[in-house]
Protein backbone atom coordinates (compact mmCIF):
# COMPACT_ATOMS: atom_id res chain seq x y z
CA UNK A 1 0.00 0.00 0.00
CA UNK A 2 1.34 3.42 -0.96
CA UNK A 3 1.68 6.02 1.80
CA UNK A 4 -0.54 8.91 0.76
CA UNK A 5 0.86 11.12 3.50
CA UNK A 6 3.93 12.13 1.53
CA UNK A 7 4.61 15.35 -0.28
CA UNK A 8 5.89 13.36 -3.27
CA UNK A 9 2.59 11.46 -3.57
CA UNK A 10 0.49 14.64 -3.52
CA UNK A 11 2.79 16.53 -5.90
CA UNK A 12 2.45 13.68 -8.40
CA UNK A 13 -1.31 13.39 -7.86
CA UNK A 14 -1.93 17.09 -8.50
CA UNK A 15 0.59 17.38 -11.35
CA UNK A 16 -0.85 14.36 -13.17
CA UNK A 17 -4.36 15.82 -13.13
CA UNK A 18 -5.82 12.72 -11.48
CA UNK A 19 -7.19 14.86 -8.62
CA UNK A 20 -9.38 16.78 -11.07
CA UNK A 21 -11.42 13.66 -11.91
CA UNK A 22 -13.29 13.70 -8.59
CA UNK A 23 -11.31 15.71 -6.03
CA UNK A 24 -12.33 19.19 -7.14
CA UNK A 25 -16.03 18.33 -7.19
CA UNK A 26 -15.73 16.66 -3.81
CA UNK A 27 -13.95 19.69 -2.33
CA UNK A 28 -16.66 22.04 -3.59
CA UNK A 29 -19.41 19.72 -2.30
CA UNK A 30 -17.82 19.52 1.16
CA UNK A 31 -17.30 23.30 1.30
CA UNK A 32 -20.97 23.92 0.51
CA UNK A 33 -21.90 21.62 3.39
CA UNK A 34 -19.31 23.08 5.72
CA UNK A 35 -20.46 26.70 5.43
CA UNK A 36 -23.94 25.68 6.59
CA UNK A 37 -22.49 24.54 9.90
CA UNK A 38 -19.96 27.30 10.52
CA UNK A 39 -20.77 29.71 13.30
CA UNK A 40 -19.69 32.81 11.39
CA UNK A 41 -21.81 35.74 10.30
CA UNK A 42 -21.92 36.50 6.58
CA UNK A 43 -20.25 39.85 7.34
CA UNK A 44 -17.26 38.19 9.05
CA UNK A 45 -14.19 40.20 8.08
CA UNK A 46 -11.33 38.27 9.65
CA UNK A 47 -8.74 35.89 8.25
CA UNK A 48 -9.69 32.38 7.16
CA UNK A 49 -7.12 29.69 6.34
CA UNK A 50 -8.00 26.65 4.25
CA UNK A 51 -5.48 24.15 5.65
CA UNK A 52 -4.75 21.40 3.15
CA UNK A 53 -6.47 23.40 0.42
CA UNK A 54 -5.61 21.01 -2.44
CA UNK A 55 -6.47 22.92 -5.65
CA UNK A 56 -8.29 25.69 -3.77
CA UNK A 57 -11.77 24.74 -4.96
CA UNK A 58 -13.33 25.53 -1.58
CA UNK A 59 -12.19 29.15 -1.73
CA UNK A 60 -14.96 30.42 -4.08
CA UNK A 61 -17.57 28.77 -1.84
CA UNK A 62 -16.08 30.32 1.29
CA UNK A 63 -15.69 33.70 -0.44
CA UNK A 64 -19.35 33.64 -1.45
CA UNK A 65 -20.43 32.85 2.13
CA UNK A 66 -18.04 35.34 3.78
CA UNK A 67 -17.30 38.02 1.16
CA UNK A 68 -15.55 40.41 3.58
CA UNK A 69 -13.07 37.85 4.89
CA UNK A 70 -9.44 37.51 3.79
CA UNK A 71 -8.65 34.01 2.55
CA UNK A 72 -5.47 31.99 2.61
CA UNK A 73 -4.74 28.50 1.34
CA UNK A 74 -1.96 26.22 2.54
CA UNK A 75 -1.02 22.83 1.15
CA UNK A 76 2.00 20.55 1.33
CA UNK A 77 2.04 20.18 -2.46
CA UNK A 78 3.92 22.77 -4.50
CA UNK A 79 2.07 21.53 -7.59
CA UNK A 80 -1.29 22.19 -5.93
CA UNK A 81 -0.27 25.68 -4.87
CA UNK A 82 0.82 26.55 -8.42
CA UNK A 83 -2.65 25.60 -9.67
CA UNK A 84 -4.36 27.44 -6.80
CA UNK A 85 -2.56 30.64 -7.67
CA UNK A 86 -3.58 30.34 -11.33
CA UNK A 87 -7.22 29.50 -10.62
CA UNK A 88 -8.00 31.52 -7.51
CA UNK A 89 -5.14 33.95 -6.97
CA UNK A 90 -7.57 36.88 -7.13
CA UNK A 91 -9.63 35.44 -4.28
CA UNK A 92 -6.94 34.28 -1.85
CA UNK A 93 -3.26 34.07 -1.09
CA UNK A 94 -1.69 30.61 -1.34
CA UNK A 95 1.52 29.10 -0.10
CA UNK A 96 3.15 25.73 0.20
CA UNK A 97 3.80 24.49 3.70
CA UNK A 98 2.83 22.31 6.64
CA UNK A 99 1.32 22.89 10.06
CA UNK A 100 4.68 24.37 11.03
CA UNK A 101 4.15 27.27 8.63
CA UNK A 102 0.66 28.20 9.82
CA UNK A 103 0.52 31.79 11.00
CA UNK A 104 -1.90 33.13 13.60
CA UNK A 105 -5.33 33.59 12.07
CA UNK A 106 -8.95 33.91 13.12
CA UNK A 107 -10.35 30.74 11.55
CA UNK A 108 -8.78 27.57 10.21
CA UNK A 109 -10.75 25.10 8.11
CA UNK A 110 -9.24 21.64 7.71
CA UNK A 111 -11.85 19.88 5.64
CA UNK A 112 -11.18 16.23 4.85
CA UNK A 113 -7.46 16.58 5.36
CA UNK A 114 -6.78 15.01 8.76
CA UNK A 115 -7.21 11.48 7.46
CA UNK A 116 -4.20 12.14 5.23
CA UNK A 117 -1.94 13.40 8.00
CA UNK A 118 0.33 11.35 10.19
CA UNK A 119 0.10 12.30 13.89
CA UNK A 120 -3.19 14.14 13.43
CA UNK A 121 -3.69 14.84 17.15
CA UNK A 122 -0.40 16.72 17.29
CA UNK A 123 -1.33 18.69 14.17
CA UNK A 124 -4.76 19.58 15.59
CA UNK A 125 -3.12 20.93 18.74
CA UNK A 126 -0.76 23.07 16.68
CA UNK A 127 -3.65 24.40 14.59
CA UNK A 128 -5.69 25.15 17.72
CA UNK A 129 -2.79 27.22 19.05
CA UNK A 130 -2.81 29.31 15.84
CA UNK A 131 -6.49 30.32 15.66
CA UNK A 132 -9.58 31.35 17.53
CA UNK A 133 -11.77 28.79 15.76
CA UNK A 134 -10.87 25.50 14.09
CA UNK A 135 -13.28 23.60 11.85
CA UNK A 136 -12.43 20.00 11.00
Amino acid sequence: MQNKNTKAYWDLRFKSGSWDKTGSKQTTHYALGNVKHMDLDSDFSGKILDFGCALGDAIPVFKSAFPKADFYGLDISEEAIKICKEKYGKLAQFKCGTHESVENTDVIIASHVMEHITDDKKIVNVLLSKCETLYI
